[in-house]
């Protein structure tokens, strides 16, 4: 029963790849230094996590859908301010990083929710596909699950990111394949219900994405850093102010009903 014990002892079989030092690295089976010299570093990514070249325009929109939809400088966004609070009781940038990257693993914000936006559209696109209607497919998706992941934002319903990141598509001539036409079916078919669920920057993007033939696991993967940028962007700013600074509240302020004070 441990046999694969025995077997993984000093020995690790990957398709992934290696470094020699001295001589080469390799990607993927190919050579780290010479043929892929000339991917950028998304491009990069992207190969290693789905073994697949993509174009310069895909590798950018890819890009776009990580700048405008997640790298934002506010501290008082639920991950940001991870970093902020790190930055303000002098952690490294290293470990902000990390902490703020696991908080973006949340079920309502995040990455789960633009996951879930992607395993939406291919199980709409499947349904559609077997001839059934998208109403009653929508009214099923509701029933169960009292939502639509990439529709409906809290605060605001107006979702200011839709325009930039359709702009930027339609420059790259990404912008009219199926799965786009079909998130806007989606919020169409939304409107004339009257159910008041307008299509957010998670449904825009998995749409673009569909597009490119991305897997919902390689979509998971890819994703899983992409709100890095706003999170360092908080911690560089946090961490010039006095240690404890941030967002701090009087006990005075805390509406506390538990037990009262008690002498040890």
């Amino acid at each position: 029963m441990i046999q694969h014990l025995f077997e993984s002892e000093n020995n690790w079989t990957t398709s992934m790849g290696a470094s020699f030092p001295g001589e080469r690295v390799v990607l993927r089976g190919k050579d780290f230094f010479t043929e892929l010299k000339d991917l950028s570093w998304m491009q990069l990514l992207i190969y290693g996590i789905t073994g697949r070249n993509f174009s310069v325009e895909a590798s950018t929109l890819i890009e776009q859908i990580w700048k405008i939809g997640a790298s934002y400088p506010d501290p008082r966004i639920w991950n940001n301010r991870v970093s902020s609070l790190t930055g303000t009781v002098r952690s490294t940038a290293a470990l902000s990083a990390g902490a703020s990257i696991a908080a973006s693993d949340s079920t309502i914000y995040g990455q789960r929710p633009i996951i879930r936006s992607l395993d939406l559209l291919y199980r709409v696109q499947a349904e559609l596909d077997n001839a059934k209607k998208l109403d009653s497919i929508l009214q099923k998706e509701l029933s169960i699950f009292r939502g639509l992941p990439g529709f409906g934002r809290p605060i605001v319903q107006h979702d200011e990111r839709l325009q930039p990141l359709l702009d930027c598509a339609r420059s790259l001539s990404l912008s009219d394949g199926k799965f786009v036409k079909l998130v806007f079916d989606v919020e169409q078919a939304l409107y004339k219900k009257n159910i008041r669920l307008k299509m957010n920057v998670a449904a825009l993007a998995a749409a673009l994405v569909a597009d490119l033939d991305l897997s919902v696991e390689e979509y998971k993967n890819l994703m899983c850093i992409c709100f890095s940028a706003g999170n360092l962007f908080c911690y560089f700013d946090a961490s010039k102010n006095k240690e404890g600074t941030f967002f701090p509240i009087r006990c005075d302020r805390i509406s506390y009903e538990g037990e009262n004070i008690r002498q040890w």
